[in-house]
């Protein structure tokens, strides 16, 4: 589903880019179906959006 490895995706997790997951039990780890969705639909928008959108974000935090 996702065009990176599963290091590339732990990765992202650590650096903040990615949804974080929820530990479900020792063995399975999940992440929340709408946080994935909504990181596809920003990643599918121009770079320049994003990064318009990312900027508003730090702005207001």
């Amino acid at each position: 589903m996702l065009p990176f490895s599963a290091a590339t995706l732990w990765r992202k997790v650590k650096a903040g880019e990615f949804p974080a997951p929820v530990k479900l039990s020792a063995a399975v780890t999940a992440w929340r179906r709408e946080e994935v969705e909504a990181w596809m639909a920003v990643q599918s928008q121009p770079a320049a959006k994003r990064r318009s959108r990312r900027t508003a974000a730090l702005d207001s935090a």
